[in-house]
């Protein structure tokens, strides 16, 4: 189609028309594919994330990937397929900066830090959860029948409170986490028979991402950095499932915990029997 995204990007200087050139990319980019798949005797629909545009994706330095996330950034309000298409640039550049990560004596720590947080504020959420039930529970009337959900939420953040960045790659990765991956550290616990993944210590998740070789010797390449450590469930949700990259789970500056309480109170009144009006 002539020239990569990144190569049209530069050239614009006006941000009112960075919305058009995303648009008018995404959907030369959707056409050209749906042609192939023609061409090869499938029948296909409009792609929201063209493979084409996700081959690209791979080709992008991290410069060059960070700059496309900042593009994306300036436009502002993102109709679906954009919101696609910039998931799809962060993940290229997770894959990218996983690749190089390296896994020193500091990088482990800081991992290992977050790692540490991330399951305090669990057990400090359930335990709270639990008092909250507990209370409410014992204030319950007889007459009417409750409904409760405790739902526990934790959101990281790369930023302290009061120094949210205004733009580029940092305020991508906080968006996509706050808007599209908003449910992604969460959990119910109402009438939990057992306890939840993100407290239970019964399976370590030093696996799958964190299964990473030491490198300090070569007795000690077949041994995983964390083998005798305990990674909670939640830091295997971030690496594995999110776009954020190990790199930015290291730099994860705060922790935002919330308990979200529903309380549905309802009571069934039965009309009197047919005849049965009230006496004289």
């Amino acid at each position: 189609m002539g020239g990569r995204f990144i190569d049209k990007i530069t050239k614009t200087t006006r941000s009112d028309k960075a919305a058009g050139v995303l648009r008018d990319y995404l959907q030369t980019l959707a056409w050209e594919e749906w042609h192939a798949e023609r061409k090869r005797g499938k029948c296909c629909g409009s792609a929201v994330a063209p493979a084409l545009w996700q081959t690209e994706l791979e080709s992008y330095t991290l410069p060059e990937l960070e700059k496309t996330a900042s593009f994306f950034m300036e436009i502002g309000s993102l109709y679906k397929a954009e919101e696609e298409a910039l998931k799809d640039v962060l993940w290229a550049r997770k894959r990218l900066l996983d690749r190089e990560f390296k896994y020193t004596e500091k990088n482990v720590h800081a991992l290992l830090a977050v790692n540490t947080k991330l399951m305090d504020c669990f057990e400090q959420a359930y335990a709270e959860a639990g008092r909250i039930l507990k209370a409410l529970q014992q204030n319950k009337n007889s007459n009417f029948t409750e409904d409760i959900d405790v739902t526990i939420r934790v959101t990281p953040y790369l930023f302290e409170d009061g120094n949210w960045p205004r733009g580029g790659v940092a305020a991508a990765l906080e968006w996509v986490m706050e808007d599209q991956y908003r449910g992604m550290l969460e959990d119910d616990v109402n009438g939990r028979a057992e306890p939840s993944l993100y407290v239970s210590k019964e399976l370590n998740w030093n696996m799958e991402g964190f299964d990473v070789p030491c490198l300090a010797s070569e007795e000690a390449a077949a041994k995983s950095v964390f083998a005798n450590e305990y990674i909670c469930y939640a830091m295997h949700e971030l690496a594995d499932h999110s776009v954020w990259s190990v790199a930015d789970i290291a730099r994860i500056k705060e922790l935002s915990t919330e308990i979200e309480v529903n309380l549905q109170h309802s009571c069934k009144v039965k009309p009197p029997r047919a005849g049965g009006g009230l006496k004289k």
